[in-house]
């Protein structure tokens, strides 16, 4: 497991430069791959932990192989999306099913098409999931995220309390990325969401277990989005094994919006491993 490195600052108004996050972790993802290979045995399985995760996991696969080397990222983007569903609706977590793909980042793609409602009739089901979503789509999504991040820092400027109240008001598929980024600026940490993601995916590679989970890899050509093959990094739903994921994508019917989604969020990923020289 990967998770060492820099952090964003805990501090209300804390800058988040991705650009300089990048450049700081970069050396450390690089001699913990380059140390991994020369001494390792050749069968490790690597869950990035720390972030940009897709930085890291394109610099561990290309030194280890890709098929040993999974971000874990969008899993615990799909595990909070899950449970904002859950609290929204009054259910137990373990009773909705969902997944969130694509960057673990601005570019999150929360895939609506695929929440289940376990226990629900159908139409109840249909019914309530239009309520919490509304006439919105993917491709108002980013804007409303950074207005609400806007929000949440004009609220938490004056009152913490304040900034809660309106996360709280948000849909879920904007409160599951608001309020751990919020949590975060207060000074406090999320730690309790990840090490439960990070734990799923190390007992499936201890136990000899396989699992479908969400997770960034290094594709090449294994999903195809809007007619394009896909080669990079990206947040999809995979298989886990204890040999890792073994290239395979397990395919999800998407609707238009998602993949156009999804497609864009690969561009903007591969834009910036470009520029991070990966």
């Amino acid at each position: 497991m990967l998770a060492a490195g820099r952090t964003p600052p805990a501090t209300l108004g804390g800058s988040t430069d991705r650009d300089a996050l990048a450049r700081d972790n970069a050396e450390v993802f690089r001699t913990f791959a380059d140390s991994l290979a020369s001494r390792g045995s050749g069968r490790e399985v690597v869950i990035v932990v720390s972030n940009p995760v897709e930085l890291g996991v394109a610099i561990l696969a290309d030194a280890l192989g890709r098929e040993r080397v999974i971000g874990m990222g969008a899993w615990l983007d799909t595990l909070r999306f899950r449970r904002a569903v859950a609290a929204e609706l009054g259910l137990h977590r373990q009773r909705v099913g969902g997944f969130v793909l694509g960057q673990h980042g601005d570019a999150v793609v929360p895939l609506w098409s695929s929440v289940r409602l376990h226990g629900v009739d159908p139409e109840q089901q249909r019914e309530a999931l239009a309520r919490l979503r509304g006439d919105r789509t993917l491709a108002t999504y980013p804007a409303e995220l950074a207005d609400a991040k806007l929000r949440m820092a004009d609220a938490a400027a004056s009152d913490f309390g304040s900034a809660y109240e309106v996360v709280d008001a948000f849909p879920p598929d904007l409160r599951f990325v608001a309020a751990p980024w919020l949590t975060h600026q207060s000074g406090a940490k999320t730690r309790n969401g990840t090490a439960g993601a990070v734990v799923d995916l190390v007992r499936t590679v201890l136990d000899g277990r396989e699992i479908l989970v969400a997770g960034q890899v290094a594709l090449a050509g294994e999903l195809v989005l809007a007619g394009e093959p896909v080669h990079g990094v990206l947040g999809v739903p995979i298989i886990v094994s204890p040999e890792g994921w073994g290239g395979r994508v397990v395919p999800l019917p998407l609707a238009a919006d998602e993949e156009a989604g999804l497609a864009d969020a690969a561009r903007r990923i591969r834009a910036l491993l470009s520029d991070w020289g990966a």
